[in-house]
C-alpha cells in the first residue's frame, strides 16, 4: 500500500503504443479547415415594433414637418390596413434591407438577406436576417444591424 490510499492496483504490463505513420516527406497531411475559415450560415429575428399603432394625431409632437404622415395611413388606404404597414414601420423594413444589400456589396466576404412575412399565427410582421460568411464576419455584421436598426423592447 502507498501512502494516503487504502488499496493499491499491481502494475499492469503495457505494450508500447505505435504512433500514427507519417505522411511521405514532401506532402502535407489534410487538417480540417479552422474556425476563421470556415463559412457559416446564421439567421435571426429582428423584433421590430411593428405592432405599435402609434399615438391619436392630435398627440404627435411635430419633431419633424412629416412626423403625422409617418404614423397614420394615407386617406386613401383601406380600413383593415395592417399596422405594420405603417409608413413609420415599413422604412424600418426599408432601412434594413438597405443595410443588408451594403453588407452584401461591400468589400467584406459575407452576404446579408431579409425575409420578412406574415405568419398566420402570430399577429403582425416577422422579420429576419440570414447571414453568410466567416463567423467573425457573422457577428460583427450581426452586431451592426441591431445597433443601426430601432427594435422593440421587451421585458
Amino acid at each position: 500500500m502507498g501512502p494516503g490510499f487504502g488499496m493499491s492496483r499491481p502494475n499492469m504490463n503495457m505494450t508500447a503504443i505505435t504512433p500514427h505513420p507519417k505522411p511521405p516527406h514532401g506532402t502535407t497531411p489534410i487538417s480540417p479547415s479552422t474556425a476563421a475559415d470556415a463559412l457559416i450560415h446564421y439567421s435571426f429575428n429582428v423584433p421590430f415594433a411593428s405592432d405599435l399603432a402609434g399615438p391619436n394625431t392630435e398627440d404627435i409632437v411635430y419633431a419633424t414637418a412629416d412626423a403625422v404622415l409617418r404614423w397614420t395611413h394615407p386617406e386613401d388606404a383601406p380600413d383593415d390596413v395592417p399596422i405594420h404597414e405603417l409608413p413609420v414601420h415599413a422604412t424600418n423594413v426599408v432601412n434594413l434591407r438597405k443595410l443588408c444589400k451594403d453588407i452584401t456589396n461591400g468589400p467584406l466576404p459575407i452576404e446579408a438577406h431579409v425575409k420578412s412575412s406574415e405568419p398566420k399565427r402570430v399577429k403582425g410582421q416577422v422579420t429576419n436576417v440570414c447571414l453568410t460568411g466567416s463567423p467573425e464576419l457573422v457577428h460583427k455584421s450581426r452586431e451592426t444591424i441591431l445597433n443601426d436598426t430601432p427594435l422593440a423592447l421587451v421585458s
